[in-house]
């Protein structure tokens, strides 16, 4: 049936995943700026120095969700769409088990070692103590992180795109009344804003976990959730290239404001964390639209259905390409207002116009990039999107965070996420030009 539906309504199959997908990825990124509009306000410069800082552990903790919850989607719906229901059924069962081992874990070891941890990110003297103050709260609430990101997909791949994108605008709404709460009234500062991000997020895990035991169609049995060795591994291999997509920014970023305190200080810091909310923001949109024709490609990918790949394939380029338009087309004229909305500082404000300029040039480039590992990802070909998502944080950023900045000082360290990003982006042209090459092929064959 879905194969049919792929074949005679592409586009409406299409819209139907990817606007409430980009609008569910664009509300998981809100949280963030949320906190830091309202700690920029309420604490200043340093309070949103301190949040970029803890930023990355925050972003570790989701996408280990992401990545499994993505993992344990995918593997769902290819399985359904050769057929073997029971085995989707177990796969599903088998990603629920593992999110829940991983939000064991990771409560007990970051509860140990979270200070360390903002020490190692460059946080000291009062920036410190504030990053200290918001992140073992984060860390208390990381089950709830993580169930709720990790089942989201589950939701989305059994076609209950708006329901998952209502659950997520309830928890982002929460988030903003208690930020509000906590911060403005109480004066908790980043503790509140601490309290606040996992009081939405809990939400979100208690109305997802209803969703889905309360539908029959849904509802996880304890016999699926028993470990099987060979599921779970499948699971985690295909979840690392959404793990490291979404924790690619964020190793990023703390490269980055390592070079930001070396160039700029704390006031480079702060303009970089305003500038790290927006190019999130970006990522999260962009990221959504892959995301979104995820559980489309996975199913025409077991289905063997390949014309509705490359046509899927074809109209989330061109959107990909709309957005990144407009993205660039928005942000330079609104480079004082973000800054005056975010309550930097005079001296921060000038920083953060510089380094907004320079960096929406990658905006296309990054789009293309994030489609591809999405893409790649969801035919299972994780070698591929393995290549997009971990070259970044672990070899070309490093080597332009440590090059550029010698030649252009700071502008240097803005220079860096265009300059990968073009790289990235013409390693990704060429996988997708290989890969149509391959499929027109075996289209070609069948046909006769």
């Amino acid at each position: 049936m879905m194969t049919n539906k792929l074949g005679n309504t592409i586009e409406k199959q299409f819209w139907k995943f990817v606007l409430p997908s980009m609008l569910t990825m664009v509300l998981g990124g809100f949280y963030g700026i949320v906190d830091g509009f309202f700690i920029g306000n309420a604490v200043g410069d340093e309070g949103l120095a301190a949040i970029n800082l803890a930023w990355p552990l925050t972003a570790l903790i989701l996408a280990t969700g992401t990545g499994l919850g993505v993992g344990g989607a995918v593997l769902m719906s290819t399985k359904i769409g050769e057929g073997r229901i029971q085995e989707a059924a177990r796969a599903k069962g088998n990603c629920f088990s593992l999110l829940l081992l991983i939000s064991v874990i990771f409560t007990i070891l970051f509860m140990l070692t979270a200070s360390y941890i903002m020490r190692f990110f460059g946080a000291e003297g009062y920036v410190l103590t504030l990053c200290i103050d918001y992140i073992q709260i984060i860390v208390l609430g990381a089950s709830m992180q993580i169930i709720g990101v990790g089942l989201t997909p589950i939701l989305r791949n059994h076609g209950h795109t708006v329901l998952a994108m209502t659950i997520m605008i309830s928890g982002f709404i929460t988030n903003i009344v208690l930020d509000a709460i906590c911060i403005m009234v109480f004066d908790w500062g980043l503790a509140g804003a601490a309290i606040a991000t996992v009081a939405g997020q809990t939400l979100v895990t208690v109305c997802t976990l209803t969703a889905i035991f309360i539908n029959k169609e849904m509802r996880i049995k304890p016999t699926e959730m028993k470990l099987i060795r060979s599921t779970a591994a499948t699971i985690v291999r295909i979840g690392l290239s959404p793990f490291g997509s979404s924790l690619a920014p964020s190793l990023v970023i703390v490269i980055c404001n390592w070079q930001c305190i070396r160039y700029g200080g704390n006031l480079a810091v702060a303009a970089y964390s305003v500038l790290s909310y927006i190019l999130f923001s970006a990522n999260s949109l962009m990221g959504g639209v892959g995301q979104g024709i995820q559980p489309i490609i996975s199913h025409a990918n077991g289905a063997k259905h390949y014309p509705a790949i490359l046509q899927i394939r074809r109209k989330a380029i061109a959107l990909i390409l709309f957005i990144s338009v407009v993205l660039f087309g928005l942000c330079l004229p609104a480079q004082t207002v973000i800054a005056q909305f975010f309550g930097l500082s005079a001296e921060a404000s000038i920083i953060f116009a510089r380094s907004l300029w320079i960096s929406s040039f990658a905006f296309p480039f990054i789009g293309v990039v994030k489609l591809a590992a999405e893409f790649f990802c969801a035919i299972n070909k994780t070698s591929n999107s393995s290549i997009l998502i971990y070259c970044d944080p672990l070899l070309l950023s490093p080597l332009a965070f440590a090059i550029l900045p010698l030649i252009f000082k700071l502008d240097g360290v803005w220079l860096a996420l265009p300059v990968v990003q073009i790289i990235l982006a013409i390693v990704a042209v060429r996988m997708f030009s290989r890969y149509e090459r391959k499929l027109k092929y075996i289209i070609s064959v069948s046909s006769k």
